[in-house]
């Protein structure tokens, strides 16, 4: 394939040159599996849109695609038509999937796509991998790790009396709506409208630094099932005003990625290794965020020890829910390393 465009030029060899080829059919359909990909990971607890990009080696790309749309409209928008083409579909297929089964087992699709982000670690540790840890690299790991972890407990002790309050239901399905209205209320209060904006931000910056979900930030701040669970036709219909906290948290992540890509790209230029050593950290404590976060508390845990408390034993649903974490787990993250194994496979036969 030819080049098109070479940018961004070695500095000490901290980074290669960003190249964007021209697309042929097979390109096209890969960049578009990338975006579909991408798009499931906006929705998917656990799961890093970056880290997708690391394994389809577009990263760096998409960083710099998305950094420069306005200096270079027409090279980066062709880069990048076929991954939004991809990202609408995968967004909206995943988003509906999610909804149904999130209603039905939560806990066990919390562990799938856990299982999922285990398997895919691989990916983002082999930057660090045969590096020698010095007291750097290693003040960046720890940092990277508590992040998300203090995150995740600091929410959930401010948000404590609804996460560990009674549910008070006896149904095993839970209602359209329940978790929206026990989390935003029957009416929207005006801090709602200022929190929709900094929660955006922090979802566009998930979305460029490997390791980080922009569901699992929504989880350990109380909001993901809440937010899904906004998502249907009788709720909309009654509480319309939830479409203006949407549409600000939409700004809010355009804002935080075009600002996270600016960033990412100046930290790389500087120092790689050292950048990848903090990326590292935030993508392990993001997989044991998944297990404190509040949506799991609400949902799992809790629930569980009201259901012995009022009724004697765990519901049916909770039972099946708890009985298919293990193996979906487990199929999550056969599914993530042997997709890590074949990519690196791929890129090995390419450079021979």
């Amino acid at each position: 394939m030819d080049n098109q465009e070479t940018s961004l030029p070695k500095e000490e060899n901290k980074t290669e040159p960003i190249v964007f080829e021209k697309y042929d059919t097979k390109g096209f359909f890969k960049s578009m599996l990338f975006g579909i990909l991408l798009g499931i990971a906006i929705i998917v607890p656990g799961i890093s849109g970056a880290a997708i990009a690391i394994i389809f080696k577009v990263y760096d790309k998409l960083l710099y695609a998305v950094s420069n749309i306005l200096k270079k409209f027409k090279t980066c928008f062709m880069f990048l038509l076929p991954i939004l083409l991809g990202f609408a579909v995968g967004f909206l297929a995943g988003f509906f999937a999610v909804q149904k089964l999130l209603d039905l087992i939560p806990f066990a699709i919390i562990l799938n796509f856990a299982g999922l982000m285990i398997g895919s670690y691989p990916s983002v540790y082999k930057e660090v991998k045969g590096v020698k840890k010095d007291g750097k690299r290693i003040a960046m790991m720890a940092i990277g790790f508590v992040i998300p972890l203090i995150i995740a407990g600091i929410t959930l002790f401010l948000a404590r009396d609804s996460v560990f309050a009674n549910p008070n239901r006896l149904e095993e399905v839970v209602p359209e709506g329940y978790y929206a209205t026990q989390v935003f209320g029957e009416t929207f209060a005006p801090w709602l409208y200022f929190a929709a904006f900094p929660v955006g931000l922090v979802l566009g910056i998930t979305q460029v630094i490997p390791g980080l979900s922009a569901t699992a930030f929504l989880m350990m701040i109380g909001w993901f099932t809440a937010l899904v669970d906004t998502i249907h036709f009788d709720y909309l219909t009654t509480h319309p005003l939830i479409l203006v906290v949407l549409i600000i948290m939409l700004i809010g992540a355009l804002v935080g990625f075009f600002i996270a890509s600016k960033l990412m790209t100046k930290l790389f230029e500087k120092n790689r290794d050292l950048t990848y050593h903090g990326i590292v950290g935030l993508s392990f404590g993001s997989i044991l965020c998944l297990f404190i976060s509040q949506d799991i508390f609400r949902s799992g845990y809790v629930a569980w020890y009201y259901d012995i408390v009022n009724t004697g034993a765990l519901t049916s649903t909770h039972v099946v829910d708890i009985s298919l974490g293990a193996p979906l787990i487990i199929i999550g993250f056969l599914l993530a390393f042997f997709l890590v194994k074949y990519m690196d496979h791929h890129e090995k036969k390419q450079e021979k």
